[in-house]
């Protein structure tokens, strides 16, 4: 009677594993990419690198290629106060308001945005240009 049992329960697992399961990710078939109900996504994206991630071959610099030694170099230049101005301007305008109402008028559905980690723990000014994206 146990086995009976057992291999009802067997027989029921097997079945239920079998039923086609509901997708809750965009998954890939081949070289298409489908929603999570079966419709072909076409993705239009665009990379707003430099602007909260400093790069060094964006600002042309061969030996200054990580943020540090980016904000490091502009110090030495202009000294700090103009440095922490320079930023300030640079956060502000290098990507604005405009740009991201722009790239969803052209139907961008996909943004990569590298960031600098120590970006999130600058003073309040930078979270106003943060929410001015999210909020888009």
């Amino acid at each position: 009677m146990k086995q009976k049992i057992g291999m009802y329960f067997l027989l029921l697992l097997m079945v239920s594993s079998c039923q086609k399961a509901e997708k809750k990710f965009v998954y890939v078939n081949g070289k298409d990419i489908y929603s999570t109900q079966g419709e072909l996504l076409h993705l239009k994206g665009v990379n707003l690198g430099n602007w909260l991630l400093p790069e060094g071959y964006m600002f042309k610099m061969r030996d200054c290629n990580s943020p540090r030694k980016i904000d490091q170099a502009i110090r030495e230049l202009i000294g700090n106060s103009a440095t922490t101005a320079f930023w300030d301007a640079f956060l502000a305008h290098y990507i604005t308001e405009a740009d991201i109402k722009w790239l969803s008028e052209v139907s961008v559905n996909i943004i990569r945005l590298p960031f600098d980690y120590r970006l999130l723990s600058h003073d309040d000014d930078f979270w106003g240009g943060i929410c001015m994206v999210i909020s888009i």
